[in-house]
């Protein structure tokens, strides 16, 4: 509860002097709301699966966050 008291007077503060924008909060706070909920999403379809395929699949997503990291880096 106290770091959502610190959190709240961070985004006051910050949003008072100019330097955090509505559009950077609400964009955080989807964010953080998508990060909270996707290990509740995803915790059955995880459970489920055998371990073979949940490697395969980590190693899947670890390929794609990788490749994003390149494009990214590149686009710059």
């Amino acid at each position: 509860m106290l770091a959502l008291l610190l959190y709240i007077s961070k985004i006051s503060t910050f949003g008072q002097l100019g330097a955090l924008s509505f559009a950077v909060v609400v964009r955080g706070l989807v964010i953080g709301a998508a990060l909270m909920i996707g290990p509740f999403v995803t915790r059955s379809i995880v459970r489920r699966a055998h371990p073979r395929h949940y490697a395969i699949l980590i190693d899947l997503v670890l390929v794609v966050a990788a490749a994003g990291m390149f494009i990214a880096t590149a686009a710059c």
